[in-house]
């Protein structure tokens, strides 16, 4: 899979991960594992972006920013 494309794909776990976590009560089992799994996706998107950045590759989007209604 391409690089953007991948990096696409993680960041919209990451993001799906990140929703999730806000719903669940904060000190359980299920938070713990969804903060790992949220740094670990954060872990292999700035890989991505660092690996975009060394080989002069188009940066790939960032993390969006929280909606405000």
């Amino acid at each position: 899979m391409p690089y953007q494309r991948l990096a696409v794909a993680v960041l919209a776990d990451w993001c799906e991960v990140q929703r999730t976590l806000m719903t669940v009560p904060p000190r359980t089992r299920e938070a713990s594992l969804l903060r790992n799994e949220a740094r670990h996706l954060r872990d292999e998107y700035q890989r991505l972006v660092d690996a975009a950045v060394l080989f002069h590759l188009p940066i790939p989007p960032g993390f969006p920013s929280p909606r405000v209604d």
